[in-house]
């Protein structure tokens, strides 16, 4: 009776990401449509501006695929930096689906393709997730600092959040995950689920520059912010597109819809609302960062499912010949 209720659960968690994921897009699209006249000054943008920010893209890829390659061969998986950023473009890709698609097809890819197990893994990507968690912090909280001082325009409720993720990602790291006992499935996964994330946390020089790619990621998509929302008029200073920037990183690996999609464009809204920028002008701006991002994520995560499945396909395929 187990397995039917599961499938249940997932059937509604799917049809409330999907529920949600059309009322956030719809009710955005909605509002450009009636705003159509704000985006005039785009057609002046010139084109070298726009490749600027499709560059800058493919830089935070860059960067966020070698945190993981760094992970990943320390999890003792041999995958080329090149091999690995393709992967990770198409998982990319892949996560404008519901349910991490992308996610599942990068753990699936290096199972079957480097014999990396889902467990260590899962727990390359936890070590992820908590170096994003206090990068995300430290910069949030110092970012909101500067434009407080700097335009005397304070976020209480923002620098709480940011300071609020700095401690408890800090914190986790002294948190001993328990010992499993037995030797069933559930209790061997989460044994090397444990082993995996300890040798990660023992290796402090990897951590720490983990931690210094995890914020250049957040310059460089800082830089193409001030760019991107410059087309429409929004001139603030650098700090300013920091705060935003830290404000994506919540936003894209909490992902309460496929890629984010809407969760992203209003979040930006209301944290620049909150820092003295008109909501409605930062939603538009942040819709067309996403536009732009869209057509790069499109070449480069097509680039990589191409290649990335016929070397799945081929492992697949040798496995299963007697």
């Amino acid at each position: 009776m187990q397995a039917p209720v599961d499938r249940r659960k997932s059937s509604v968690k799917r049809l409330i990401v999907w529920v949600i994921s059309l009322i956030t897009a719809g009710g955005i699209g909605v509002y450009l449509w009636y705003s159509a006249d704000q985006l005039l000054p785009l057609i002046s943008v010139p084109i070298y501006q726009i490749l600027i920010v499709g560059a800058l893209y493919t830089v935070g890829i860059l960067l966020n695929a070698g945190e993981f390659w760094l992970l990943y061969r320390r999890l003792g998986a041999d995958i080329g930096i090149i091999e690995n950023w393709l992967l990770y473009g198409a998982g990319q890709l892949l996560n404008h689906a519901p349910g991490q698609v992308g996610t599942i097809y990068r753990f699936e890819y290096l199972r079957s393709v480097h014999g990396l197990t889902l467990s260590r893994s899962a727990s390359g990507y936890g070590a992820n997730l908590l170096l994003t968690v206090m990068s995300t912090g430290l910069l949030g909280t110092g970012a909101t600092i500067l434009v407080g001082t700097g335009a005397g325009v304070w976020s209480p409720w923002l620098v709480t959040a940011f300071i609020g993720m700095t401690l408890t990602s800090a914190a986790a790291f002294f948190f001993d995950l328990p010992t499993p006992r037995g030797h069933g499935v559930v209790a061997s996964s989460w044994r090397e689920f444990r082993t995996g994330w300890a040798e990660l946390l023992s290796h402090r020089r990897t951590a720490l520059l983990i931690l210094a790619i995890e914020l250049s990621k957040y310059a460089f998509l800082a830089v193409r912010m001030k760019i991107s929302l410059s087309w429409i008029g929004i001139d603030e200073s650098y700090s300013l597109f920091l705060v935003l920037a830290a404000v994506t990183g919540v936003v894209s690996f909490v992902a309460l819809t496929p890629a984010s999609i809407g969760i992203r464009e209003l979040a930006i809204g209301l944290s620049a609302a909150s820092l003295g920028v008109q909501f409605d002008v930062a939603l538009m701006g942040a819709t067309l960062d996403r536009a732009v991002a869209l057509v790069w994520v499109v070449l480069v995560g097509g680039a990589g499912l191409m290649y990335t499945g016929r070397r799945l396909a081929v492992s697949r395929a040798s496995q299963v010949t007697p």
